[in-house]
């Protein structure tokens, strides 16, 4: 259960994911191409939209409560985390010391602190 994130709250559907079989999924992308950083090359992600959408927040979310395993939380507005980047994976292998996923911003404005250890989604 370590590897699976939930997105709860203000949804039509709660979901869950596991981002260990992402691997296999051809919307993936290297995240050093996508956001032009040497820096994070072989950095595998997803975006976060079409999983967030799948859950269908309702008409009044407006922000959503990222969740970490280490208890920290971190409030979003709905448009920033709908568009933002999940990273779950490094050389073809999964997070796991500090996964797993990690959150990047599409503007990468977080590029060198990305949003680690995520459990969970609440939408407000």
């Amino acid at each position: 259960m370590e590897n699976i994130v939930l997105i709860q709250g203000n949804v039509k559907f709660r979901l869950t994911i596991d981002p260990s079989v992402w691997i296999f999924d051809d919307r993936k992308f290297d995240l050093g191409q996508y956001f032009n950083d040497e820096s994070l090359k072989d950095h595998l992600g997803m975006e976060f939209k079409p999983f967030f959408n799948n859950a269908e927040p309702l008409e009044n979310a407006s922000s959503v409560i990222v969740e970490t395993s280490s208890d920290k939380t971190i409030e979003v507005p709905i448009e920033k985390i709908q568009n933002s980047i999940l990273c779950f994976a490094i050389n073809g292998k999964p997070l796991k010391e500090d996964g797993p996923i990690y959150l990047y911003y599409r503007d990468g404005s977080n590029l060198n602190d990305p949003i680690k250890e995520i459990r969970k989604f609440i939408v407000k």
